[in-house]
């Protein structure tokens, strides 16, 4: 039965060809317009998804208004805010700050030299948040001491070639450091994207500096413990921004407030926000595509339908044949 089935087909298609290309042509397209799309949807959506714990990471951002009114969101903070909520809210279990160079720093080793522009700055902290791979090295020390530094592998193979990097010196912008961490390639749905990390201490700036609630330049990240109510914690730290913060920067001419953004949500949802350092999708290009996929495949399967049907009245004789030589119901 099935083999006639094949051959009625095939003649079919071969008989009313005009019609057979356009029918499946259509939905063939519809159908493969809708998976490409789909594909970008699914690949925006996998960013951050392979870090542990990280529906327990946040990042604080801030809604700045001016005097006049005029409100801005930036994903920048205090270096304040990271030990502040560390030392005083228990519901805190790790806080990590980072800063990204603004240019280029010259990195040599031996006649080896050019200027990286993907440098970072972070506690020693960053890695008890974000467990990212190290192929050498140990992330527990790896912040350690203020001439240490962290470098991809791809930095470390382009400067030490298959030589192992770990305890070798390299200058940055003239300055020694020591080669204490190299980490895997960083996966390609990781919000972040650097070359190489100091630690904070290596940056020298000065303790009374990190301690204001007016100074915006470092991304700061939270990790919480089970069970925390996010809302009470955002709420304790906006009576302490209140009570510290406004103080400060009212003299600059504006009020600021912190609110916690879900690691899940960098990369999709921070398009608006000013002097960030993460890798930008849209939510809004994600949601409108996912909408067009499916008109798409739906109109591709209306135009499948309709045509079926159009031609369903010419295999009327055909259907009669079949009942009359004894096919039941289902054949």
């Amino acid at each position: 039965m099935f083999k006639n089935y094949l051959k009625v087909a095939i003649r079919n298609l071969l008989r009313y060809k005009g019609f057979s290309l356009i029918n499946i042509l259509g939905l063939a397209i519809g159908i493969t317009g809708c998976l490409l799309i789909g594909l970008f949807v699914w690949d925006e959506l996998q960013y951050d998804t392979f870090i542990k714990d990280g529906n327990s990471i946040y990042r604080i951002y801030l809604k700045n208004t001016s005097k006049t009114g005029a409100s801005t969101t930036s994903a920048n903070t205090p270096p304040v805010f990271a030990t502040y909520m560390k030392q005083n809210y228990p519901e805190v279990e790790q806080a990590a700050r980072m800063l990204m160079w603004d240019g280029k720093m010259l990195m040599e080793v031996g006649e080896k030299r050019a200027y990286e522009n993907k440098g970072a700055i972070a506690d020693s902290t960053f890695f008890e948040i974000f467990p990212l791979k190290f192929t050498a090295g140990s992330a527990k020390n790896a912040l350690v001491g203020s001439s240490s530094v962290v470098l991809t592998e791809e930095t470390a193979k382009k400067y030490f070639g298959s030589i192992d990097a770990i305890g070798k010196t390299i200058k940055l912008d003239k300055t020694n450091f020591e080669v204490k961490g190299v980490l895997a390639s960083l996966p390609e749905h990781f919000h972040l994207d650097f070359n190489y990390i100091i630690p904070m201490s290596a940056a020298g700036i000065p303790a009374e500096r990190m301690q204001k609630w007016g100074w915006q330049q470092f991304f700061t990240y939270l990790k919480v413990r089970e069970g925390t109510d996010l809302q009470q914690l955002q709420n304790k730290l906006h009576l302490a921004v209140k009570k510290e913060g406004e103080p400060q920067t009212q003299e600059s001419g504006f009020i600021t407030m912190p609110y916690f953004q879900a690691l899940k949500d960098i990369h999709l949802y921070s398009a608006s926000f000013e002097f960030d350092n993460a890798k930008r999708g849209n939510a809004t290009y994600v949601k409108g595509l996912t909408i067009i996929a499916l008109f798409v495949l739906l109109i591709a399967c209306f135009n499948f339908i309709n045509l079926a049907t159009a031609r369903s009245f010419r295999r009327a004789k055909e259907i009669g044949v079949r009942k009359a030589i004894g096919a039941d119901r289902n054949s």
